[in-house]
This record gives C-alpha cells, structure tokens and sequence, in this order.
C-alpha cells in the first residue's frame, strides 16, 4: 500500500511541476502583443470533429486556425496539415515548452474537444476565450463537480481541475 502512495505522490508532483513550468512560460512571454486574429483546436480524438476544422477553414479564409493535437491524432494532424493548417503536438518536448506554450497564449479563440489540464496554468489574453465542444454522440454524462469521481481525487487534482473548469466560457 506504502509503494503505491509514494508512488502517487511523485505523479501528484510531477503535475504540479510541469502546470507551474506551463504558467511560468506563459506568463513570461510578451504581454505588449495581443492575442491575434487565431484559432487554436485542441484535439484528442480522432475522427471527432466531424467535418468542423474544414468548415472553419472555408468560411474563415481571414483567421489562422492552429491544430494542437495528442499522439493518437497524429493521421488527422497529418491530414490538416496537407490541407494548409499549421499543426503541434501536444506532447511535452522543447518545441512544446518553446513555441506551443506561446501559440496557445496568442490565440484569440481556444476549442476543445476534452479536459486539458494545461488550461488551468496558461496565462490567456484577457480577451480570449476557451470553449468546449461535447465529444461522445448520444452519451449522457456528468461533468465537472457532478462527476461523483472528482470528489474521490486528490487535492491537488481537485484544485488542478477547478483550474481548468474556470477557464472554460
């Protein structure tokens, strides 16, 4: 039982570090740049945008539109990059910490398909804002603090994830 206490321990603060590195980055870009005239999506699962980012880039030829993306999006990110969309991932490397923190930051307009706890540690232009899209057709489920799990987490997760539930508008 000690092993796998110590063991959640480390992970709790490895979070931790990494959500303060994110805000510390975030924070120490310029400030005198606004956001710009972007789009940042933020995707998670494949094949769930159901046309979405298309439609976006069709009807908006004037705004950049970002694909920040998980591993397991990697074909869809490929597929939106031949289409012209500037793509990241969102996997921690030096490209994230140094351009994808940035890019995130100076986007006027964040979507989601999911929870990302980087969220909560971003330091956003005022003006911006963050949307979640649903991502499951047809499943019913409870969100944020109706989530009986929520309440089981540590305090640090529960304080992480009250965080990012305020970020979205």
């Amino acid at each position: 039982m000690k092993k796998v206490r110590n063991r959640n321990w480390f992970v709790q603060v490895q979070k931790e570090v990494f959500m303060c590195m994110v805000a510390f980055l975030s924070f120490s870009y310029p400030r005198k740049k606004k956001a710009q005239k972007q789009i940042g999506y933020l995707m998670s699962f494949p094949r769930n945008d159901n046309g979405f980012l298309l439609k976006m880039m069709n009807e908006m030829n004037d705004t950049k539109i970002i694909l920040f993306y998980e591993k397991k999006c990697s074909k869809e990110a490929e597929f939106f990059s031949g289409k012209g969309i500037e793509t990241y991932s969102l996997e921690p490397s030096f490209l994230f910490f140094r351009v994808v923190i940035f890019k995130l930051c100076r986007s006027k307009l964040l979507i989601c398909d999911n929870y990302y706890a980087i969220l909560g540690a971003l330091q956003l232009d005022k003006k911006s804002k963050v949307i979640q899209l649903w991502h499951a057709n047809g499943a019913i489920k409870c969100f944020g603090w109706e989530d009986k799990q929520t309440n089981k987490r540590t305090w640090l997760d529960q304080k992480r994830l009250s965080k990012v539930y305020k970020r979205f508008d």
